[in-house]
């Protein structure tokens, strides 16, 4: 049960006396309650300095300053033309510019001959000086003005930087003293201040050093959210490896021995390893939680299947969960091309199964062995007669919570989650702590490298002289339109924008794909361009993972300055998976900054996955790798991995002592934890706390 104490972090944010308007804006930009506030941090902060003398301003330079209206300069002729204001700073006139304006709103805060005080970036265009878009401060003119700082957040939906400072201070006043829950020995350490000072540092900084991610408050926080995630991570891994698990009798291997006889290739030296590491997990009478993570086209998936057959040939059944459909089918083909000559029940279920019922009816009786599917496996209505083995791929995308959910339906289960993306070491200790990991760098022999080219975007006429030989030599091609962060509909507007270009050169060979197209045109779009019938797709980035076309061998990636490095490497491995040499080439803008020519030259460089990891986590930072950009993942608000590195084995030792000396949470900091947990809102570990 949450602690009295946090109850007013926990409240709506209209409990401020905001409006509703503004309420409902702040609830999509950043949440509902008033913590969700208090963790919006701001990004920058300004001097602004007064002034009362026009001959001491300097262009570029933020100031407050006391002006006289003088006149209206309203646009009639153009209605997309500015709407300007002359004003006067003792003898030099200052003009204030204005688009997308309020003219009413101008007109009455702006009145002829009124005295005003605003603030602004002064800038000097045709030896005239104007602000644009300056701030109206509430301030009497009469009144004493000295200069002061003013304090830059995020903003969007419409809201503007006085009302998202004035709602902050008064979530600051909700704020609670509480007792202190980290060690004595490490706070001292690193000198930090308590967690309500913090925040309140964080939102108030006296100098610009207090902004950076390296400040003892931001520190402070950050270690703080990191040992409540280390905290969640020992009481989780404690609670699915403590109880026994199943023990697969009368297994002697023959459905993995069988499924191999049949492959075309033999497994690398990686595979083989990895897959012994998880049939001892498997042997073992305590549970599995393991992860396996490798480059694009490493092979996971296969091994992951002879894992899954190892359990079904004792007579349990197994479950694979992934994000999309489309992953969801083509782990439906690779399993059924697996077990051609194995006799295993496999099922799909997703939110467009037609015949659900007899699905659900097959896995509560036991008939269906293997079933692929989407959340649609976590909904209350799925039963398993005797689930017992679950792998969860592109694990990223979904929470702790959404992997328990499966996990629960059924009895002593083992889990392997699976990431198409290598993760570095640190990033794995602060996201998963001391889970065991299975590693594939080895590519199989029939993997052949990538030829990767960088052009300008002003080069499209040539790459499209390319697609041309391509399509005459009977190649398919992927077109990737950019990915709009946050703009799904753009993106759409990009790909069909694409499509209806090529399609003019290539006719009918061209079809478009794009997450807003539903499931069955979906199929027939990629049955056309497996079987041949069409030969170029554009698409959005949903072909990042889940598509297995072996005749695709070159892709064409747009604006690539919008994409990470991770990602670029992802699309770049739907190629190069047949007979054929793959080329990817790489459209830039041609006013690209410096980071994105780094990412174009790392990609040129190296087909190498976990080194392209790396460099993403350097040039990128934790903070996109690990936030909330990640679709469903249970991301960081405070914590950035490239600035607080130092801190992951500090938290994770941490954690571990205490866990392992308290794991009831019944001493006095174990109470004062609980409140951590509850601030960070980690509902899982505090269940099971609480369930013992």
């Amino acid at each position: 049960m949450q602690p009295n104490i946090l109850k007013e972090l926990f409240l709506d944010i209209n409990s401020l006396g905001v409006n509703i308007k503004l309420s409902k804006n702040l609830n999509r930009l950043l949440g509902t309650s008033v913590l969700d506030l208090l963790w919006h941090k701001p990004n920058n902060f300004i001097e602004r300095t007064f002034h009362d003398n026009s001959n001491e301003l300097i262009a570029g330079e933020h100031i407050i300053i006391k002006v006289a209206i003088l006149r209206h300069i309203i646009p009639y002729k153009y209605t997309k033309a500015p709407y300007k204001i002359e004003t006067i700073l003792g003898l030099r006139k200052i003009t204030l510019i204005f688009f997308n304006y309020n003219k009413f709103f101008l007109r009455e805060k702006f009145a002829l001959n009124k005295i005003v005080v605003l603030s602004g970036k002064i800038e000097e265009y045709q030896n005239k000086l104007q602000i644009t878009h300056p701030e109206y401060l509430n301030v009497e003119p009469s009144q004493k003005i000295i200069s002061d700082k003013k304090i830059i957040y995020g903003l969007g939906h419409g809201i503007n930087m006085l009302q998202i400072r004035k709602v902050i201070i008064k979530a600051l006043n909700k704020c609670p003293n509480l007792d202190e829950w980290n060690d004595k020995k490490i706070i001292n350490n690193y000198n930090w201040p308590r967690w309500k000072e913090a925040l309140s540092n964080l939102h108030n900084p006296r100098n610009i050093s207090d902004v950076f991610l390296n400040s003892n408050s931001h520190e402070r926080l950050a270690y703080d959210e990191l040992l409540a995630t280390q905290l969640t991570l020992q009481i989780v891994r404690n609670n699915i490896i403590k109880e026994k698990g199943n023990i697969y009798k009368n297994n002697k291997n023959t459905f993995i021995k069988k499924s191999i006889t049949n492959f075309e290739y033999e497994l690398t030296n990686d595979q083989k390893i990895t897959l012994k590491e998880i049939l001892v997990d498997l042997k073992n009478d305590k549970k599995m939680l393991r992860l396996l993570h490798g480059d694009v086209g490493c092979g996971k998936t296969i091994i992951a299947i002879l894992s899954m057959l190892y359990v079904a040939e004792a007579g349990y059944q197994v479950a694979i969960m992934a994000p999309t459909e489309l992953l969801v089918n083509q782990h439906y083909k690779n399993v059924k091309e697996v077990c051609a000559n194995i006799n295993i029940n496999i099922e799909i279920l997703a939110s467009s199964s037609k015949n659900k019922k007899e699905i659900l009816n097959n896995l509560k009786n036991g008939n269906t062995h293997f079933v692929i599917g989407t959340h649609a496996l976590i909904q209350d209505d799925v039963k398993f007669k005797n689930l017992s083995y679950i792998v969860i791929d592109e694990q990223h995308r979904f929470g702790v919570n959404q992997r328990l959910s499966l996990r629960n339906k059924g009895h002593k289960v083992d889990m392997l989650l699976m990431s198409a993306t290598p993760i570095p070491r640190s990033l794995l200790l602060a996201s998963y702590g001391d889970i065991d990991v299975s590693t594939i760098k080895e590519k199989p022999k029939i993997r052949k490298e990538t030829l990767t080219i960088v052009k300008p975007m002003k080069k499209t006429t040539e790459v499209i002289d390319a697609i041309k030989r391509a399509v005459n030599n009977n190649q398919k091609v992927y077109w990737v339109c950019p990915m709009i962060e946050e703009d799904e509909n753009t993106e759409i507007a990009n790909v069909e924008k694409r499509y209806k270009i090529l399609a003019k050169i290539f006719k009918d060979k061209v079809e478009f794909l794009h997450g807003k197209i539903d499931p069955e045109k979906k199929e027939h779009i990629l049955h056309n361009f497996i079987n041949g019938k069409t030969q170029i797709l554009v698409s959005t980035i949903v072909i990042e993972v889940g598509i297995d076309v072996p005749s695709a061998s070159v892709m064409i990636i747009e604006q690539t300055e919008r994409f990470g490095l991770a990602q670029m490497h992802q699309l770049r491995g739907r190629i190069g998976r047949g007979k054929d040499k793959s080329t990817c080439i790489l459209l830039y803008a041609s006013n690209i900054k410096d980071i994105a020519k780094q990412r174009l030259n790392i990609m040129r460089s190296s087909n190498d996955g976990f080194f392209i990891a790396e460099k993403d986590l350097v040039l990128r930072g934790g903070g996109e790798i690990l936030g909330k950009k990640q679709s469903g993942q249970e991301g960081f608000v405070i914590f950035n991995l490239e600035a607080h590195k130092e801190l992951i084995e500090v938290a994770f030792k941490d954690a571990e002592n205490f866990y392992n000396n308290d794991p009831g949470f019944n001493s006095e900091r174990g109470k004062n934890l609980i409140n951590l947990l509850y601030i960070f809102r980690k509902k899982n570990a505090l269940e099971l706390i609480y369930s013992g």
